[in-house]
């Protein structure tokens, strides 16, 4: 048993290290294309959010009369030019600056206070916000998963990591997989501070945000773990943590995005930092970076003596670029559980070992 789990926590580490690699490619590809930019142009240009004096008198004529003002409170007219010239401002800011990725609600709503525009027509503009904001977060993480596809192939093929090869490697190679179980221990008891961003405290960032605008959740956010997390898991234990919330999905969309925006913009040069460590961990277990064979397409066939195209070769680089793409958190997390659970096991064995050492 102990040494299944030390061929499981010898190959998550290669993956894990495989993942931090794709990672910081990742990053670089979306910095250098402008991803979030360009989802963030996109989703203005592209959804339904009233722009011209057109568009808001058609949502005015959709709504609902101002309620009778309260106190001191003094509604103005519905007047569309007023309104479109509020709305517009934010969004001509935005587009005209090249540095801007997001835009605050409270960038629309304050203006329309401030002017004396009803309740009415403010909720209407904040759905509408909504629906814009949902948008370019659709249009990100669409993006985003792409490229993070798409550098979890480069990845493998460039390493040439065949999760079947491997996991025959270490089953066979005893020296191999005690240095492979040994990295990987050291990975969860003493990580490297280049990975510590990307394996441990990717949430952290995201968790403060979302509750900055939302402190009323709080408590209904306490138990969800962030740290170590893939992000599909962590978003499905947000939503089922927001299951008696209005409007749990667009809250879940919005900690997704906050996620995804805390991975995508840490810091480049730590990213690269903990891309070429994993780089070096990899080659101390003889997988290094484009050392690259045609060969390894075409295993010699024992029975002939000849190499032959080997497609499964191609489909176990296919498998290992699937998982690769599960993210660095997740496998971070998945070595902790093994390394935990093979300690656990070995000083259970000990202590009857020792049981019966005294028995006899």
């Amino acid at each position: 048993m102990l040494e299944i789990l030390g061929v499981l926590i010898g190959f998550v580490a290669i993956i894990l290290l495989l993942s931090i690699v794709a990672t910081a490619l990742v990053q670089a590809v979306s910095s250098v294309l402008k991803v979030r930019r360009r989802a963030f142009v996109r989703g203005i240009r592209e959804t339904r959010f009233p722009r011209t004096v057109d568009d808001i008198a058609q949502m005015l004529e959709t709504l609902p009369p101002a309620p009778p003002p309260q106190g001191n409170e003094v509604y103005e007219p519905r007047d569309p030019v007023v309104i479109e010239k509020l709305l517009n401002q934010p969004i001509i800011f935005a587009l005209d600056d090249p540095r801007a990725t997001w835009l605050d609600k409270n960038e629309f709503i304050g203006p329309l206070t401030a002017s004396r525009i009803d309740p009415v027509v403010i909720a209407a503009v904040e759905k509408r916000f909504e629906q814009m904001k949902r948008g370019m977060q659709d249009m990100f993480l669409t993006v985003t998963r792409g490229i993070t596809i798409a550098c979890a192939l480069v990845v493998a093929f460039v390493f040439q990591v065949s999760t079947p090869l491997t996991l025959e490697r270490l089953l066979e190679d005893e020296e191999f997989r005690v240095r492979a179980e040994a990295l990987g221990t050291q990975l969860v008891h003493d990580p490297v501070d280049a990975y510590q961003n990307i394996v441990v405290d990717a949430g952290l960032a995201a968790r403060e945000e979302f509750l900055r605008a939302h402190p009323d959740l709080k408590d209904e956010l306490g138990e969800v773990t962030l740290e170590a997390r893939s992000v599909d898991d962590l978003i499905a234990d947000v939503e089922l943590a927001l299951e008696g919330e209005e409007d749990p999905t667009s809250l879940s969309s919005e900690y997704r995005e906050l996620v995804e925006k805390s991975l995508a913009e840490a810091d480049l040069a730590s990213l690269t930092r903990a891309g070429l460590r994993a780089t070096d961990d990899l080659a101390g277990l003889d997988i290094r970076l484009f050392d690259m064979s045609f060969d390894f397409y075409r295993p010699v066939d024992e029975r002939t003596g000849e190499r032959r195209f080997d497609f499964s070769r191609m489909l176990g680089l296919l498998i290992t670029a699937m998982l690769v793409s599960l993210g660095a958190p997740f496998w971070y997390e998945r070595l902790k559980e093994l390394v935990g659970l093979k300690d656990a096991l070995r000083k259970r064995e000990e202590n009857e070992q020792a049981r019966a050492a005294k028995s006899a």
